[in-house]
C-alpha cells in the first residue's frame, strides 16, 4: 500500500515526459502566450473598444495641455488621437470614423480657478461631441472627470488657501506647494473594498485582464483537451494493456493532470508576460483549480466518448461554449451558474473570489465520481 503513491508518481513522470515529446502538444503550448500577447496587442490597436479625438484649442494653456497628455498617455483599450481642428474632429465623429471628440475650450485655466471659487456658478471644463449615449460612452467619459479632477482639486486647494490668508493667516507659497505635493493627494477620499482575496492588476492594462486572461486559459484549456485525446489513442492502441482494468482510470487521470499543469505552468507565464498577473498566491491557487477542473472533466470526457475521433468531434463545440458562457468579455449573471461546467470559469475568477477555489475543488469531485460510476458501468458490459 505504501508504494502506490510512488507509483502513481513514477507513472504521472513519465507521462507528463511523453506529452513533452508530442510536437502538436508543444505547438498548443506555445499557443498559450502567442494568443494572449495578440489578444493584448489587438485590444489596444484603434479597432479597440472606442476612439476619442481631443482637441486643445488653447496650445498655450498649460493646464489644458496637462490634461490632454494625461489622455493621449493613457494605455488602455480606449483609443486617443489629438486632433488640432475642433471641426475637423467633429467632422470625423460624424462621418462614424470616431466614436467621440472631447474639445478642450480655451480659457480653460482661468474657468477652474473661478469654478473652485464658487462651485454654484455655471462653467464649461470640456466639451463634448457624440452620436448617442452609450454605457460604454458614459464609462469611457469618466476617464475625462479623473483626469480633470487632479486640476480641479489643486484649484479648490489653491482657493481655500487664499481664503484663509485674506482672514488674516499667512501661508508662504512654496509651503503651500509643498504641503498640496506631499499631503493633498495622500488622502484617499473613496475607499475600495475588494471582496475577493486579490484585486485586478493595477498596472495600465487592468481594462484588459479578462479578455487577456479568458483567451489564454482557453488556449490552456485546449492543450488539456488534446492531451485527453493522446491519453484514449494510448488506452486504444494498448499503451494501459498491462494495467488492470479497473486502475486505468486513475492513470489517464493522472495523465490528464499532468497536460493540465504545463498548461497552468504555460499559462501562469504568458499572464506574466502579457502584463495581467495579480500576485503569487491567489495566481498559484488558481492556476492549480483550473488545472485539477481541467483534468477532472477530460477524465470524465474520456469515459462519456467512446472513442478519440467522437471526443475530437465535440472538442470544437466544447471551446465554443466555454468562449460564449464564460465570463471572458462580459459577465451576466443568472439565477443558475452554467459557466461552473466549464473550467475556463475557474481560471477567470479564483485568482480573486476565494470560494472559487471550493467550488473547482467539488466540480472535480462531481466529475471524477461521475467518471468512475462510467468506468464501472464500462467494464461490467465489456
Amino acid at each position: 500500500m505504501s508504494c502506490r503513491p510512488f507509483r502513481f508518481l513514477t507513472w504521472f513522470g513519465k507521462l507528463a515526459k511523453r506529452l513533452l515529446f508530442r510536437r502538436g502538444f508543444i505547438a498548443l503550448l506555445l499557443l498559450i502566450p502567442a494568443l494572449g500577447a495578440l489578444m493584448s496587442v489587438a485590444a489596444k490597436e484603434d479597432s479597440g473598444i472606442t476612439t476619442v479625438l481631443v482637441v486643445v484649442e488653447d496650445e498655450n494653456d498649460k493646464t489644458a495641455c496637462g490634461i490632454a497628455d494625461a489622455l493621449l498617455e493613457d494605455d488602455s483599450v480606449i483609443f486617443f488621437k489629438k486632433v488640432d481642428d475642433a471641426d475637423e474632429a467633429i467632422e470625423t465623429v460624424a462621418l462614424g470614423k470616431a466614436d467621440a471628440a472631447w474639445v478642450i475650450p480655451k480659457g480653460l485655466d482661468e474657468t477652474l480657478t473661478l469654478y473652485a471659487g464658487d462651485i454654484s456658478k455655471d462653467v464649461t471644463l470640456a466639451k463634448v461631441y457624440q452620436f448617442e449615449e452609450t454605457p460604454i460612452q458614459r464609462l469611457v467619459r469618466e476617464k475625462l472627470n479623473g483626469v480633470i479632477f487632479p486640476f480641479l482639486s489643486q484649484k479648490m486647494y489653491k482657493a481655500f488657501g487664499d481664503k484663509i490668508e485674506g482672514a488674516g493667516i499667512p501661508i508662504d507659497s512654496a509651503e503651500y506647494e509643498r504641503y498640496y505635493e506631499e499631503a493633498a493627494f495622500k488622502t484617499s477620499i473613496v475607499e475600495y473594498t475588494y471582496l475577493g482575496s486579490a484585486a485586478s492588476a493595477d498596472n495600465e492594462t487592468a481594462y484588459l485582464t479578462s479578455p487577456v486572461r479568458g483567451i489564454a486559459s482557453l488556449a490552456a484549456f485546449l492543450c488539456t483537451l488534446a492531451a485527453t485525446l493522446y491519453s484514449m489513442q494510448d488506452e486504444k492502441s494498448g499503451f494501459f494493456l498491462r494495467i488492470p482494468l479497473g486502475k486505468r482510470l486513475p492513470l489517464i487521470f493522472a495523465s490528464n493532470l499532468s497536460a493540465a499543469l504545463i498548461s497552468s505552468v504555460m499559462l501562469t507565464a504568458a499572464l506574466i508576460f502579457c502584463g495581467s498577473y495579480t500576485s503569487p498566491l491567489p495566481e498559484t491557487a488558481a492556476a492549480l483549480a483550473f488545472a485539477l477542473a481541467s483534468a477532472a472533466l477530460c477524465t470524465l470526457l474520456c469515459r462519456v466518448f467512446s472513442s478519440p475521433f467522437a471526443l475530437g468531434a465535440a472538442i470544437p463545440p466544447i471551446i465554443l461554449a466555454s468562449a460564449v458562457i464564460c465570463p471572458i468579455f462580459i459577465s451576466i449573471r443568472l439565477s443558475a451558474q452554467p459557466d461552473l461546467l466549464f473550467p475556463v470559469t475557474y481560471a477567470l475568477r479564483a485568482y480573486r473570489i476565494p470560494r472559487y477555489l471550493s467550488y473547482a475543488v467539488i466540480y472535480s469531485a462531481l466529475c471524477l465520481a461521475a467518471a468512475a460510476a462510467l468506468d464501472r458501468i464500462r467494464r461490467k458490459r465489456a
